[in-house]
């Protein structure tokens, strides 16, 4: 949660920081990946280094990462009322949903 907290309430501060610095970015998006996929217990970091590098070229080359966070500021409303007032966000029983789920293989 302090992930989120630090990215809803100081959205710029990290972006603009992270932009500009690769090795930061690296570290930054590393870590969770690391924490996120089992830490020392969990997944072989070899098999995601090269999703790592991908994610954090993309981030950098792009200088999207600072844009990136701002969603995190902008949704806090519609997420509080989604948590807070549960009963105003129900859909209606027969309405269709559809979702992708992209993984490679």
């Amino acid at each position: 949660m302090a992930y989120a907290q630090l990215q809803m309430s100081k959205p710029l501060t990290i972006g603009y920081a992270l932009q500009d610095s690769p090795v930061g970015l690296l570290a930054y998006i590393g870590e969770k990946f690391w924490a996120w996929s089992g830490g020392a217990s969990g997944a072989d970091v070899d098999t995601n280094i090269g999703d790592l590098i991908d994610n954090v070229a993309i981030y950098f080359l792009t200088r999207s990462f600072a844009s990136s966070v701002l969603l995190y500021k902008q949704s806090w409303p519609v997420t509080r009322s989604m948590v807070e007032e549960h009963e105003k966000w129900k859909v209606a029983a027969g309405t269709k949903l559809a979702y992708g789920n992209f993984v490679s293989a």
